[in-house]
């Protein structure tokens, strides 16, 4: 896969490899071919073997807490005066 994925280039067609939802539709095309039928279940477990793969993805992905922001906001006075 990495080398069909240089040997697209840095063009379209490289976003649709780079793109881990777009991959899935190009690799579950194969699979459906193979599994199916008739072209109305290939056609269906075309976008089905895409979805699963999509699913799977985002339940094992492991998110990284450094990712997010963290905001730390000052103490305020506790006097009650608008001005000093």
């Amino acid at each position: 896969m990495v080398r069909l994925r240089r040997l697209a280039g840095a063009g379209f067609f490289s976003t649709l490899l780079n793109c881990f939802y777009c991959f899935s539709l190009w690799v579950s095309v194969p699979m459906a071919w193979f599994i199916g039928a008739d072209l109305k279940e290939r056609l269906l477990l075309w976008l089905a073997l895409s979805g699963a793969a999509i699913l799977l993805e985002r339940v094992t992905e492991r998110t990284i807490s450094g990712d997010q922001t963290i905001y730390y906001e000052d103490p305020e006075d506790s006097d009650g005066m608008l001005r000093k």
